[in-house]
């Protein structure tokens, strides 16, 4: 039985989809830009992280959107917490990164 309807773990379903879209996106334009200054380890560890993240998002969000309306709230905002933890680690990653880049580009010229 699939119900859809429009609750908080729908609307978080549909927004870990949109993520999962997004994140499987920004790694590769980080490994494209970046490539010379991360290194081989690097880019292995951003394409692995451009498969599995934007994987278990889509499923965390497939599962969300169509059986979300049997969870009970307490657990509805556990995974809020849980996405608030994966946006703050992504931009964490993306401030750091950018910071990193910018530092070995100046010591470069």
């Amino acid at each position: 039985m699939v119900n859809f309807g429009l609750n908080s773990a729908s609307i978080l379903g549909l927004f870990d989809i949109i993520l999962a879209i997004v994140y499987f996106i920004v790694p590769i334009v980080f490994v494209v830009q970046k490539n010379n200054i991360i290194g081989t380890g690097g880019v292995l560890f951003y394409i692995i992280q451009a498969m599995l993240a934007p994987g278990i998002l889509l499923l965390t969000g497939m599962i969300l959107l169509f059986h979300g309306w049997r969870l009970d709230p307490i657990l509805q905002f556990a995974m809020l917490l849980q996405q608030l933890l994966i946006i703050y680690n992504g931009f964490k990653d993306i401030y750091i990164f950018n910071i990193i880049s910018s530092k070995l580009g100046k010591a470069r010229k």
